[in-house]
């Protein structure tokens, strides 16, 4: 039953994931199904099936299980058990994101922002280290493979000039990794 479990989960948060794409349009003033027209074919997506066993919580709060980051593809749609996973507000202060049976947490990514030269911007996210056992399900929802991104005209003025150069999905997730591995 695994299997069918995990596929049952992939096919719900895909039917959110389209649902979200739509309203995220609407609110950006573009087509509404622009953004799910350019996400639909779900072949760079990816579903992650997280286990955080829980343990000591170090002293320095800035001491953290998976550091601060981004996510590379268009949105990410969260759920999970137990706290551990952090946003950053606006004001560059880290918030807990809220825990509830059949919650949600949503986020913007790097793509969402580079399409509305930073109308949206990516959703800053850490998760920390707690006591707690924590489980969550993460779906990354990707840019379909030869879509080039650029900042869309809607977006882009004289006072506003294109933030970012033109990139597909697979070459963004490529080089963030490599800028990743050269961090370490």
């Amino acid at each position: 039953g695994f299997r069918e479990a995990v596929v049952d989960c992939w096919q719900e948060y895909a039917g959110l994931a389209d649902r979200i794409l739509e309203l995220l349009a609407r609110a950006a003033g573009i087509e509404p199904m622009f953004l799910g027209n350019r996400c639909g074919t779900r072949e760079l997506n990816t579903l992650r099936l997280l286990h955080y066993p829980g343990g000591p919580v170090p002293s320095n709060p800035n001491e953290v299980g998976i550091a601060a980051h981004t996510d590379f593809e268009c949105i990410t749609l969260i759920y999970q058990t137990a706290r551990g996973l952090e946003l950053r507000s606006p004001g560059g202060d880290w918030l807990d994101a809220p825990v509830a049976p059949g919650r949600v947490i949503v986020l913007l990514d790097d793509m969402l922002e580079r399409w509305t030269n930073g109308f949206f911007q990516a959703t800053g996210h850490r998760v920390r280290r707690t006591l707690e056992e924590r489980y969550s399900l993460v779906l990354f929802i990707a840019v379909d493979d030869g879509v080039e991104v650029a900042p869309l005209p809607e977006f882009v003025s004289a006072g506003n000039p294109p933030r970012y150069a033109p990139v597909g999905q697979a070459q963004h997730i490529d080089d963030e990794m490599a800028r990743a591995r050269s961090q370490m």
